[in-house]
């Protein structure tokens, strides 16, 4: 019977705030820069910092679950022939996609078409994404990309519709 009951209680405190149990998302030899607790949101929070291209996701209780490498838009894309940082502040995913997940508007060449898997879109068409494509700088037109299985992870336990977003700023530069 004691077996049994910390069972239960194990699987309670291992409920995320949509109520799925799930086990943390650490990418290996990544030191994260980001706290393991922080004072609990009032929905998942993942953050971003494009300074150490680093992102974390905290649960509702405030603790990181999760933690990862990731990569920002660019200060300048040629293509667009504009800056094109990821937008700093704090936001709320308003749409979710699957694998199948796609850019409306990249590349401009031909008129969109960009695998953008497990899209969680938190600001215009600004999105977290998994990709392939992560870098040691930051490299996109603007979304956060990480790495696939992160972005599986994210938007199948804690990035939903409603989750918070914060983007970190960038370093000031001088060019």
């Amino acid at each position: 019977m004691r077996f049994f009951t910390l069972v239960i209680i194990y699987f309670f405190l291992t409920l995320n705030s949509y109520g799925f149990t799930t086990t943390p998302y650490n990418e290996k030899n990544l030191k994260s820069v980001f706290p393991e607790r922080i004072t609990p949101p009032k929905t998942s929070y993942f953050i971003f910092d494009p300074n150490h291209l680093q992102w974390a996701v905290y649960d509702i209780n405030g603790e990181r679950v999760g933690s990862g490498k990731a990569v920002g838009g660019k200060n300048f894309c040629e293509d667009i022939k504009e800056p094109c940082r990821t937008v700093e502040g704090t936001y709320t995913v308003f749409r979710a996609g699957d694998h199948d997940c796609t850019s409306k508007t990249f590349p401009i060449d031909e008129g969109g078409g960009a695998p953008m898997p497990h899209c969680m879109f938190f600001y215009k068409g600004y999105a977290i994404h998994g990709s392939n494509n992560l870098p040691n700088k930051n490299a996109s037109h603007g979304c956060i990309r990480v790495s696939k299985k992160a972005a599986e992870w994210m938007s199948t336990y804690y990035i939903i519709p409603g989750a918070t977003v914060k983007v970190l700023p960038y370093a000031s530069t001088y060019l």
